[in-house]
């Protein structure tokens, strides 16, 4: 009888320990992570920047040197006792003084005028072609004079070597180198023209007939 008794509260503490082991042992459910997603970047490459080259022209300016001259005039024959002048005179050439160097020219078209444009200062040559007696530019004049004591008569040798002739008339020129068989173009000479910077020179060059007393 004892043993079944103990057998028996042996049974009841086996199957009460099962029982508190089952109540003990709770399975707990794995825990799910949450998922987090990871935010998506979507790369846009920047535009590339190309550079512009814009080139700038800049249109060349006309200058004039202030420091350029001119000289223009009129060539006249003057009448004693009459009013007014003839054209007198074939060209006009304008040379440096030193080297005499050829400037310029009027050609007979533009005579009794000449002009001369873009001169560089310095000092000059005015040569006046005169015409003679043959020519019949002198018809009535005995002699003619000379516009001032700055002209002289001049000669050119060859066509390019300037001769000055000095104190002698435009008819006593004429009568000595024709005495000598030579018929040359003579020169009314202004030698020593000075030209500034930035003159406009304009004046009358006024040949005086000469008649018999």
């Amino acid at each position: 009888m004892k043993k079944i008794i103990l057998f028996f509260l042996a049974s009841i503490s086996i199957a009460s320990l099962i029982a508190c082991s089952q109540q003990a042992i709770h399975v707990i459910p794995s825990s799910v992570a949450p998922t987090i997603s990871a935010p998506t970047t979507t790369y846009t490459p920047s535009p590339t920047f190309i550079p512009t080259m814009t080139a700038t022209v800049i249109a060349p300016s006309m200058t004039v040197d202030p420091q350029q001259a001119s000289l223009s005039g009129i060539v006249m024959l003057i009448y004693p006792g009459v009013q007014g002048g003839k054209a007198f005179g074939f060209s006009t050439r304008l040379y440096q003084h030193d080297g005499f160097k050829l400037i310029g020219k009027s050609d007979e078209d533009s005579f009794p005028f000449f002009d001369f444009q873009n001169i560089q200062p310095g000092k000059y040559e005015l040569w006046l072609w005169l015409p003679n007696w043959v020519s019949g530019g002198l018809t009535g004049c005995e002699d003619i004079e000379l516009p001032n004591g700055q002209w002289k008569l001049g000669r050119l040798i060859d066509g390019s070597q300037p001769l000055i002739l000095k104190e002698v008339s435009y008819r006593e020129a004429l009568d000595q180198y024709s005495n000598h068989g030579m018929i040359d173009d003579f020169y009314a000479v202004l030698d020593n023209l000075e030209i500034k910077p930035g003159m406009d020179r304009k004046f009358d060059v006024n040949f005086m007939c000469k008649r018999h007393k």
